[in-house]
């Protein structure tokens, strides 16, 4: 299975403002790639996990974001019988 990851981070100047939205959305991806190589399982979820890809892009959700996002590829064993 994937699953697309995506976190929000407000740039407009009433929340974070550019500059500290970019240093957020940039340690979040990095806590996000760590929690995913210190947890290959997902807690026991799945037998592997592992990221795929990742970006970082613009948006507009109301207010103008950035937007962290990861694509994560989860391997799981399934009784066929």
């Amino acid at each position: 299975w994937n699953f697309l990851v995506r976190v929000y981070v407000e740039r407009d100047e009433g929340s974070f403002g550019s500059e500290k939205a970019e240093r957020i959305a940039v340690e979040t991806a990095d806590e996000l790639l760590i929690a995913f190589d210190n947890d290959l399982t997902l807690g026991g979820e799945v037998k592997f996990v592992e990221v795929v890809s990742g970006s970082f892009s613009n948006g507009q959700i109301g207010n103008t974001v950035r937007i962290v996002e990861f694509v994560i590829s989860c391997m799981d064993v399934v009784n066929a019988s």
